[in-house]
């Protein structure tokens, strides 16, 4: 599966800020650079602070709207009078400030839709579990009126048998007693396939009472599995957020290595960059055995990812890789 990433922060920005390189020095404790970002709405103004590392500075820029409310360096607050010696430092802040709530609103877009997905998945196995519990009634009742219908139908077989008992006795009477007999005896006949059809219908309603049973089972194994799936998407979600979070993190590594091995003076000198299992390239030059083994062996993930850096024509900056 191939990412697209356009969100690159923290130690790039801060090398730009600066101007400097990093230190040569191999053994040198290595720091992580200072980066936070925060935006929020407050009495329907946008406040947004941003705080940064740059080489041994630490800047802090707090925005209203589009309007510098306050600016500090190393946490000393400087006068409003004083910004035009920072006018480089506050419009590259200007700018981060701008990928970064971009940024921010587009991870706020995609974890709404993450959310959005798992409720209607849960609400779709909520429903499933309404329906089987429904058929299962329904099964009930139709069971229950099965039972009433075979109650029906013995109490009148025991009725019908009464009614032979008296048309036995009947033969015994006279002539004229003969002509009711013949008369019952048409009233037992339909009396009989009264019975017949009752059978019949108790029948059918048998096999439908069991077509009913086995939707039931169905519908309850589907809102089951209904169920599961929104748990699963719910972990899913959370891995990729981990996943592209790390390989952030990596990222940042790679070009500050880059830059301690001189192969570019600063993040803007990046323009192009692959690594795979195959060797590397920077800006278009192939990169030695040596280097490339070197940076396959510390940024695994990136060379078996096939792992591809550009920044386009309109400065916007993406990463192609097969994540495993």
């Amino acid at each position: 599966m191939q990412t697209r990433f356009v969100y690159f922060i923290a130690l790039l920005l801060s090398i730009a800020f600066s101007g400097k390189g990093l230190a040569q020095d191999k053994k040198a404790t290595k720091k992580t650079p200072v980066h936070n970002y925060d935006s929020r709405f407050i009495d329907g103004k946008s406040k947004s602070t941003l705080v940064t590392e740059s080489g041994d500075d630490l800047y802090r820029m707090e925005m209203e709207n589009d309007k510098i409310m306050a600016l500090y360096v190393n946490d000393e607050k400087i006068p409003e009078s004083h910004y035009n010696e920072y006018s480089l430092i506050i419009a590259k802040l200007k700018e981060q400030l701008k990928i970064d709530k971009k940024q921010a609103l587009e991870d706020q877009r995609q974890a709404k839709k993450d959310q959005q997905q798992a409720k209607r998945d849960g609400e779709q196995a909520h429903r499933d579990m309404i329906q089987a519990k429904l058929d299962r009634e329904q099964a009930m009742k139709d069971k229950n009126n099965f039972e009433a219908d075979k109650r029906r139908s013995m109490k009148e077989r025991v009725h019908l048998e009464i009614e032979i008992e008296h048309l036995e006795e009947a033969k015994e009477k006279a002539d004229q007693d003969q002509y009711n007999a013949i008369t019952q005896r048409e009233k037992e006949i339909e009396v009989s396939r009264e019975q017949m059809e009752i059978k019949k219908s108790a029948e059918e309603d048998m096999k439908e009472l069991e077509k009913d049973q086995e939707q039931a089972k169905k519908d309850q194994a589907q809102a089951k599995l209904d169920q599961e799936q929104s748990v699963r998407d719910q972990i899913q979600a959370k891995k990729d957020q981990e996943q592209a979070e790390e390989d952030q993190r990596l990222l940042k590594l790679l070009i500050n290595d880059l830059i301690k091995d001189g192969i570019i003076t600063g993040e803007k000198d990046l323009h192009t960059l692959s690594l795979t299992t195959e060797g590397m390239t920077v800006n278009d030059v192939k990169q030695s055995n040596e280097t490339a083994n070197r940076y396959k062996k510390k940024y695994k993930r990136f060379s078996t990812g096939n792992f591809n850096y550009e920044v386009t024509s309109n400065g916007s900056k993406s990463i192609r890789m097969h994540r495993g």
